[in-house]
This record gives C-alpha cells, structure tokens and sequence, in this order.
C-alpha cells in the first residue's frame, strides 16, 4: 500500500496527518509502512575521506548505503517544530543527492593525535521543509533545536562544541540521524576511511578508561616539581580515548569526571608537601593539597569535574616536597587513572 502525495491530490487520513504541508507541489510515492512511526525510513550514510583533498564528505544514502535518495526511492525523516515550545512534528521527505564536505584544514575539534579515536555525530536540520546535513563532534541529543555554523572552508570548522552545516542557520530544528569513528594517521588530516558508521537512532556514546602503573614504580621524581605521572597499562578504554603512550586523556565534549590515586613509596618527608594534579589542556589545575605524616608510605588523591571542548587533555601530575627524590608505587591497587563522560 502507498499514498501518492500531489499538490492536487487527496490524501488518506492517515497521510495527511504526517504528511501535512511537507510535500505541497511534490510527487512521490511513499508507502505507508514509512508513516507508521517517528524512526527515520530508507536512510543510509555514506562517509568518504580523500587522502588528495584532505577533505571529508558526509553524504545521505538510501539504505543500501551507496543510493542517493530519488524520487523512486525517498529518505523519510520525522522532524520535530522549530518552535521550543511547540509538540507538532512532521515527516520531511528527501528526493535527490545531499551531502556536506568538511574542508581540508578544518578539524571539527575532532582527533586531536594519530593514536586517538574520535567519534562524530551526523545530524540533519529543517530549513524552512528543506533537510540539510550539519555534524559535530558533540553529541547535542536525539532532536532540538539549534543554531549551526558554516563550515566556512580551510580552518572554519575547529571548534568541537559546535554544530557545522554548508550554510549557517539559525533555530532550526534538528535531528541526529548517524554516527562515525574515525582514526587520523596524520591527526586531522581526513584522508584515513572511518573505522566504523551508524546510522538510524544513536544515543550518546558511553566513553570511560581505567590505566594504571602495571606494577613498576616510578621513581627519580624531583622535589618540590609538578612531574607528569606515567599510566601506561591500559585496563580497559571504552570508546577508545585514551592514549596509553603518553598517560593522555582525549575525551569528547562534554561534561567528565576524572579522579587519580597515586602512593609514594620512597623520598617522602615529614609534614612536607603532597599534592596530586589533575590538568585540562595542559593548565586548569584541580590539586588534593596535603602533609606528609611521618616517612612511612603516604596515599594522595583527586576528583575532578570537567567540561571538556574534545581538543583538551587531561593528565596527572604529582608535587612532593622536601629533600632528595620521590617514587611513586606501581602497585595497580594503590595507583592508577580513570575517567568517565557524565
């Protein structure tokens, strides 16, 4: 069963409630199995990298994934109101080829070194009944209503807080219709295919890791130096955002919670010093500020909340005051980094 959809056509019930004011002056067949439900219909994603350009291009598909939507074969996408305060929503109806190119130069924010994996989130805005495609590394919910930027070119689109569409708008509603990771060998260079793509109704991606010291103990730390602590055992990485060689974490806007234990195992002072760092983007310092109580073992310690942009690392670093050098214990019960987005 299909509804013909014409400017001078009569609609069932049904297709007039979904389709109202969508498709006047349009003909095209849509069966009805597509109007049944708010979940996107016949879409497909194609995300392309050119290792000559050093551009990415985002296109829509029909489900077979290489299709460009047509007449014969619409992608049918429900889209909520422009107006915040408003519940109506309506089907837009997608008939030919439609695509978005991010610029060489231009970073999303996004994979920020070679050995970190970023994910990006696809979304399509309503233009006045128009779709058009926009992309963020931020994950902006399942459907809204925003403001975007124009990609603008070589170096326009380097802010992983904001969403990137050809042409700016402004309060348009939107939807997330896809998701894709996407490892640079040359970090931002878009020419590396992603690693994987989703498409149709994505929830937030779940991103936490756990490293820690894997038993060998660092040791020659100077007195009274902020010193970067090394986290190089890799326990688990969900989403794929820490980078073990350099004890970094990269993780995608947002808000994070990060917390570090660290015990000192040599060198230590009495009623000295003993601060345990954790740093955003190499500054934003967040410290646990103690004194050491005799010379035995001491354990020292921080919770961060973070808002993050995606670009910024997150590290650890330790102060130990008085005389002679310090160590810090291997030992993964007593040491160790992890971190989680909220």
């Amino acid at each position: 069963m299909a509804g013909k959809i014409t400017d001078d056509s009569a609609p069932s019930t049904l297709t007039a409630l979904t389709l109202a004011g969508v498709l006047a002056g349009v003909n095209v067949e849509v069966p009805a199995e597509m109007l049944v439900d708010r979940l996107p219909k016949n879409l497909g994603l194609s995300i392309t990298a050119n290792s000559g350009t050093h551009a990415l291009t985002i296109a829509m598909k029909q489900a077979d994934g290489s299709s460009d939507p047509s007449a014969a074969g619409p992608v049918v996408i429900p889209m909520r109101s422009s107006t915040l305060t408003s519940g109506a929503w309506a089907f837009r109806v997608v008939t030919s080829a439609l695509s978005l190119v991010i610029s060489s130069g231009s970073t999303l924010g996004a994979c920020p070194v070679a050995s970190v994996i970023s994910g990006i989130y696809v979304y399509v805005i309503d233009n006045a009944g128009a779709l058009e495609l926009a992309v963020s590394y931020k994950y902006f919910g399942q459907e809204g209503i925003v403001s975007t930027t124009a990609e603008g070119g070589a170096g326009g689109a380097d802010t992983g807080t904001t969403m990137y569409s050809t042409t700016a708008r402004s309060n348009v509603a939107f939807a997330l219709i896809g998701f894709f990771k996407i490892a640079e060998a040359t970090p931002r260079a878009w020419d590396t295919a992603p690693v994987s793509v989703q498409v149709g109704r994505i929830e937030k991606e779940r991103v936490a890791f756990h490293a820690n010291k894997n038993s060998s103990d660092q040791s020659g730390i100077a007195s009274a130096t902020q010193t970067d602590i090394t986290f190089t055992n890799e326990v688990f990485d969900i989403g794929d955002y820490y980078d073990a060689t350099n004890s970094d974490w990269y993780p995608p806007p947002g808000q994070v919670r990060v917390s570090c234990q660290m015990r000192l195992s040599g060198g230590i002072v009495d009623v000295n010093e003993i601060s345990a760092i954790v740093r955003k983007g190499g500054g934003s310092n967040l410290q646990t500020t103690g004194q050491a109580s005799g010379t035995g073992d001491q354990a020292t310690m921080v919770n961060a909340l973070y808002d993050v942009n995606g670009s910024q690392a997150i590290d650890v670093r330790l102060y130990a005051a008085g005389a002679g050098t310090k160590t810090v214990s291997g030992n993964a019960s007593y040491t160790f980094f992890q971190g989680e987005t909220i």
